[in-house]
């Protein structure tokens, strides 16, 4: 019982760190998920309230992110569709199938996130309005509908994966990259929401305080990144990815 204890005890500040880190690099419901399950909440409900979590802490770093001009909706329109059609298919998915295999090739995919970010060559302005229209709506509707599908199956790092997607087909600023990660992550991460809402699979007491530390946090964590360089930003990155994803990798195939 003491480790509830004492896991329940740290669960306000470790969920306001979260929140930092997923205004930043993403991957935050990677961290605060562990700790529900350590206060003793069951798996089923864990999932939910995380999601609770994720979804308001996003809200808050894109609202800002928004409010600064660095993702303008209007011009994704179709990435936006796709990533919550997607979305709505993975949540089907994940009734039907089982994610063990998904879990064992998880920690690869954030190791290669973390060495993309590590050997990338920062563009100095963004370079997302020389690539064609044509090209543009293909990789929207293929990435889109991608990460739609692997966030509702499984969602972690999702954040991660849509900035380098940002970066690196798009042509993005880290910065630019970040924001759009944060809106459709937000979109896809609130139709996992809406689903564990609907199945009754939310703890709301304890997602009422989620909610209140990740949104502080998120709020901090997304003024610090307007204010960080691009350099700072990859390195925290490479190193919460290559951490979460040694973790990952430890924890699936050898603990």
């Amino acid at each position: 019982m003491i480790p509830h204890l004492v896991a329940f005890a740290v669960l306000p500040s470790v969920t306001f760190a979260a929140g930092i880190l997923s205004a930043i690099t993403g991957g935050s419901g990677l961290v605060v998920l562990p700790m529900l399950l350590l206060v003793g909440v069951p798996p089923h409900l864990a999932l939910g309230t995380n999601k609770v979590y994720t979804t308001s802490s996003l809200f808050t770093s894109a609202w800002t992110f928004l409010r600064r001009g660095l993702f303008r909706p209007r011009m994704w329109l179709l990435m936006i569709a796709a990533t919550l059609v997607g979305s709505v298919l993975g949540v089907g998915l994940v009734q039907l199938t089982n994610s063990d295999v998904l879990s064992k090739i998880l920690p690869f995919f954030i190791i290669a996130i973390a060495l993309y970010f590590l050997f990338m060559k920062l563009p100095v302005k963004t370079m997302a309005h020389r690539i064609n229209q044509s090209k543009k709506n293909k990789l929207s509707v293929i990435i889109g509908s991608c990460l739609g599908v692997y966030s509702g199956f499984f969602g972690a790092a999702t954040g991660t994966l849509y900035t380098a997607a940002g970066a690196g087909f798009f042509k993005m600023t880290l910065l630019e990259a970040s924001a759009m990660s944060r809106f459709l992550a937000f979109i896809a991460n609130a139709v996992g929401l809406i689903v564990f809402m609907v199945m009754k699979e939310v703890n709301y007491s304890i997602g009422a305080m989620l909610i209140v530390m990740g949104v502080g946090g998120a709020y901090f964590g997304t003024r610090l990144a307007l204010k960080l360089k691009a350099k700072w930003i990859q390195l925290l990155i490479v190193s919460t990815s290559g951490i979460m994803g040694a973790l990952l990798l430890y924890n699936t195939w050898f603990a």
